[in-house]
């Protein structure tokens, strides 16, 4: 039993799992507060950490964003990061409905060549966006 168990440990110890990843802009309460009409922009970080190329897409609310230099898919080459930017627009400011909720998802469209079980990750992330006044 011992032996088994000592077995199964160094399998989990050797397997070396990356995937893609997603980095964003940092906002306190994860909200951006922004004042009527004005814009502001948010960016992420597509990160590809495997040794073969990958190719993702990405789907985003359009009602407040709009992204900037979009492409339909982009193709990360090993070991490499691709930033994509959002302009951010605030619509006019009302006191009874003032905090949306903007998201974006990453679909990632191929998996690694070879053996095994392929996984394709689908991150999905949204932020608040809260309307002030203008003073």
């Amino acid at each position: 039993m011992r032996v088994l168990i000592l077995i199964l440990l160094s399998l989990m110890l050797s397997l070396n799992a990356n995937a893609l990843a997603v980095a964003s802009d940092y906002y306190e309460d994860n909200t951006l507060t922004l004042t009527d009409g004005s814009s502001k922009i948010y960016s992420i970080r597509l990160q590809n950490p495997d040794s073969f190329e990958s190719r993702v897409k990405v789907d985003y609310d359009a009602q407040f964003m709009k992204a900037i230099d979009f492409k339909e898919e982009y193709t990360l080459p090993p070991q490499s990061s691709t930033r994509i930017e959002f302009n951010v627009t605030a619509p006019k400011y009302d006191k009874n409905n003032n905090l949306f909720t903007i998201s974006y998802t990453v679909h990632q469209l191929t998996a690694p060549a070879g053996g095994g079980i392929p996984f394709l990750t689908k991150i999905n992330k949204s932020i608040k966006l809260k309307v002030v006044e203008d003073p």
